[in-house]
């Protein structure tokens, strides 16, 4: 998979993040993240994430998809997707 850095306002690619060196990246730099398998009681399902981070967090039915989406002490947004 290939990471692009983009520029904020234009949208523009800038450069592919696997060309990228440490040298080359200015500032504050994380890159997308997928966490699998997220359960209650871990840090990315009880605390805010910053950055280009999704947690997901398998349920067993839209039921209890709507409880955890709701279930957050911060009132963010959360979001359910189904099949």
């Amino acid at each position: 998979m290939t990471i692009k850095a983009l520029n904020p306002t234009t949208g523009e690619i800038i450069k592919e993040y696997e060309e990228m060196t440490p040298e080359e990246v200015k500032g504050a730099f994380y890159p997308p993240t997928v966490l699998t398998n997220v359960r209650k009681g871990m840090p990315a399902y009880e605390e805010e994430l910053f950055g280009p981070v999704a947690a997901i967090i398998p349920v067993k039915d839209e039921d209890e998809a709507i409880r955890v989406a709701n279930d957050s002490r911060f009132g963010l947004g959360a979001a359910v997707f189904v099949k």
